[in-house]
């Protein structure tokens, strides 16, 4: 069992089988102008998470900052989850996959992009939200991911969630 700290939490317990240090893997540090992700997790053999976590956001009413900082996270939830298909696709080497991520079907599979935001209150979630979710249209319509791929949470929720300790 491995945990993942970032932001000020701390992520798991997870099965190592089940997680890719997408952020820390190889490929990823040897391309450049990309952004990613903090880990990507095998949720139940059912879903695949991409995980991002932040300690602050700005305030929505500061229409500058807060743009850049939702079409920075949406930039790496998509740049993470084309080198996941590549590597799985075999477009790039890659033997830090574990077997059980590598032989993933991708047909029955379900992708979730979890952000959560250490330091948020809970009613300042559903602007990250729609924020996220309106600047992820192109690439959630084209690959039918459905409604419910984007979850926005805060330590709080997360903690009660189980997904961070």
């Amino acid at each position: 069992m491995i945990t993942i700290e970032e932001s000020g939490m701390k992520f798991g317990p997870y099965t190592e089988d089940d997680v890719f240090c997408i952020e820390k893997s190889e490929v990823f540090l040897k391309l450049q102008h990309l952004k990613t992700v903090e880990f990507i997790l095998l949720s139940n053999n059912k879903e695949i998470w991409l995980v991002e976590a932040k300690t602050s956001s700005p305030n929505p009413g500061n229409h500058i900052d807060f743009s850049e900082y939702m079409s920075e996270i949406e930039q790496k939830f998509d740049n993470s989850l084309c080198l996941f298909l590549a590597i799985l696709l075999q477009r790039y080497p890659n033997n830090e996959l574990s077997e059980k991520l590598k032989h993933i079907n991708l047909t029955n599979i379900q992708f979730k992009f979890i952000f959560v935001v250490k330091n948020h209150k809970t009613e300042w979630l559903m602007p990250l939200k729609d924020s996220l979710q309106q600047k992820m249209t192109p690439l959630t319509v084209s690959l039918n991911l459905g409604p419910n791929c984007l979850v926005v949470l805060n330590e709080n929720i997360a903690k009660h969630k189980g997904i961070i300790v």
